[in-house]
């Protein structure tokens, strides 16, 4: 499962060292895998924070995008207690149109924002897809006994698994013999990503941003977070 929208990669110093990167490993040059990641997050970290000082950041542009979505989801979630349960606070947002699995309410909700049908919700839903069949939560009454934690660690290494594909299958593909490589290529970077954000990333700090209704904030810092630890992490 792939982003369906095109994507234009930014004309900067950082991305083009990300594809030199990615060329070099696949045509067994001296940049390993890690190194080409490290690069990727470089360059993903320079297009969205604003302002780095005195240790606090400001983001924009996608770790934006990914806390006002992925936050819209969180938040539904989270307050559904408050309704009696998830049933029941599906029913009393959609009446008679109900969403019949988790997938589908992620995706009625992701689609009541105003970035909508961009490349960042795009991402973001293949995203959560991948986190809900990894984790198997398919009916909605599952949600009841969400695990924050444990759903927040699998669909961050899943958001940037996607990022990178969406970024860069096109290039390893461009580069590669022939598909089956680019195809194997593409999972080993993906792969490397996956393990090292839920080997090493702890997510023991959701909490506070649940009671204060502040998840959209907390995905922000949560990929400030993993994108500088991928930066350094060679």
């Amino acid at each position: 499962m792939g982003t369906s929208k095109s994507y234009i990669a930014p004309k900067s110093s950082k991305n083009t060292a990300v594809k030199r990167g990615i060329t070099s490993n696949i045509r067994g040059g001296k940049i390993s895998k890690q190194e080409a990641v490290s690069r990727f997050a470089t360059a993903i970290k320079e297009e969205n924070l604003v302002n780095i000082s005195n240790g606090h950041s400001t983001s924009t542009g996608s770790f934006r995008n990914y806390g006002q979505l992925i936050g819209k989801v969180f938040a539904f979630i989270s307050g559904a207690p408050t309704s009696g349960g998830i049933i029941n606070a599906t029913a009393q947002k959609y009446k008679d149109n109900l969403p019949q699995n988790t997938h589908e309410l992620f995706s009625r909700l992701l689609e009541e924002e105003t970035i909508a049908g961009t490349l960042d919700a795009a991402v973001i839903e293949i995203a959560l897809y991948l986190t809900i069949e990894k984790l198997n939560i398919v009916e909605l009454s599952q949600l009841d006994s969400f695990d924050f934690p444990v759903f927040t660690k699998e669909l961050f290494a899943n958001l940037v698994m996607t990022c990178f594909e969406q970024r860069y299958a096109a290039q390893i593909q461009a580069k590669s013999e022939t598909i089956s490589k680019a195809t194997n290529k593409l999972n080993e970077f993906k792969d490397y990503i996956y393990n090292a954000i839920t080997a090493n990333i702890v997510i023991n700090d959701i909490n506070p941003y649940i009671a204060n209704n502040n998840l959209s904030v907390y995905v922000e810092k949560k990929c400030v977070e993993i994108f500088s630890f991928l930066e350094q992490y060679i």
